[in-house]
């Protein structure tokens, strides 16, 4: 292993040890993520990329996408903060996926365990301080004395209380519990022990993510779709009501705040309807500018993008369904589970989604379409 390849294996590791404590981390140091990403890309180009011509043809929907949304940020150009923040939001997941898509000899396997053995470190330890601790701790640990949401250039708040309780809703070392109710759908894909499975799905319950449940519902249905039995049907029937009841009864006045915003910016849509309104318009890069957020990634895209980089966005994304599909079907799955929170949030934003999970998608379609 030369120098090059060391760098990698300790930047990677440490990038996936510390991306489940990452609101704590940012509470301390706010670009120690983007730091070790960034040495991460750097090593990896020298030790283990290489190009070739099937990797590009394989990856053509892709980087018809990606070149798309260049343009837009390019064309619309008024700072380099803007341009990095616009892309960030908007296609980091794919710029993550297509980087280590061209990866050869590399043993991702073990690397993945360290993420895992990770969040079950930060799982164990934020859920007996949201169990048995007061705020006190978690401010003493940097945290915001405030229970509200996300503010930019702030620390992270303590928590998210449930509406019209004081309940603090369980987000473990994320930034909010809809992110972590998707980190634990993730460490539920990647882990192989069922006691990790099963303590990672009741886990979702404490968030009280009505998407992140919805979206473990939806890989379990597509994973065991062809030998479902009736106590699992039955489940997954008591699951549903339970976030219907919970919508109507103590997040009511969420479910219409997500409505009203979704319905509101759909007549925005054809006011650019072909180009969009650029990549600082609306979703989680608007906040550099004026908050606009749809509460949908696919009214985001549509927004910012224009009705032609959605359609290139449905073919980037419906090109890597098919593919896994042919190889391993869990990948197509766990893919496809993510339309639900797409739906409803702007789940994207979360460097659990975007850089986790399509590294190791892009590990495996590499290596697996080779077999």
């Amino acid at each position: 292993m030369n120098i090059s390849q060391k760098l990698f294996s300790y930047s990677f590791s440490a990038l996936l040890i510390a991306i489940p404590f990452s609101a704590l981390i940012s509470n301390f140091n706010s670009v120690l993520i983007e730091f070790l990403l960034g040495i991460s890309i750097l090593t990896g180009l020298v030790s283990h990329v290489n190009l070739d011509k099937n990797y590009f043809y394989k990856n053509r929907y892709q980087f018809l996408y990606l070149l798309f949304i260049l343009g837009i940020g390019i064309l619309e150009f008024s700072s380099i903060k803007n341009f990095i923040f616009g892309i960030k939001y908007e296609i980091l997941y794919l710029m993550i996926f297509l980087f280590f898509n061209s990866f050869e000899d590399f043993k991702y396997e073990k690397f993945y365990g360290y993420f895992i053995n990770s969040s079950l470190l930060a799982l164990a330890f934020s859920l007996l301080i949201w169990m048995f601790s007061n705020n006190s701790l978690l401010i003493k640990l940097g945290y915001r004395d405030d229970w509200s949401t996300f503010y930019l250039n702030q620390n992270q708040a303590f928590c998210q209380k449930l509406q019209g309780k004081d309940l603090c809703r369980f987000q473990g070392f994320l930034s909010s519990p809809n992110h972590f109710g998707l980190h634990l759908l993730l460490l539920n894909f990647l882990s192989r022990s069922l006691k990790v499975k099963f303590f990672s799905f009741v886990s979702v319950f404490f968030t009280f993510s009505r998407s992140s449940l919805l979206a473990f519902l939806t890989f379990f249905s597509l994973k065991f779709r062809n030998n479902i039995k009736k106590w699992q049907i039955t489940f997954a029937a008591i699951s549903f009501v339970l976030v219907i009841l919970y919508s109507l009864n103590y997040a009511n006045l969420s479910t219409q705040e997500h409505v009203v915003k979704f319905v509101e910016n759909l007549p925005v849509i054809l006011e650019s309807f072909w180009f969009g309104h650029g990549l600082n318009f609306s979703g989680p890069a608007s906040r550099v500018m004026q908050t606009l957020i749809p509460e949908s990634h696919f009214l985001q895209v549509i927004l910012n993008t224009g009705v032609i980089g959605f359609s290139l966005f449905v073919l980037s994304f419906s090109n890597l369904i098919k593919r896994f599909w042919e190889h391993k079907k869990d990948n197509a799955y766990i893919l496809l589970s993510l339309f639900v929170p797409m739906l409803f949030l702007h789940p994207m934003e979360d460097s659990g989604l975007s850089i986790v999970l399509f590294a190791y998608l892009a590990f495996e379609e590499a290596f697996l379409s080779k077999e």
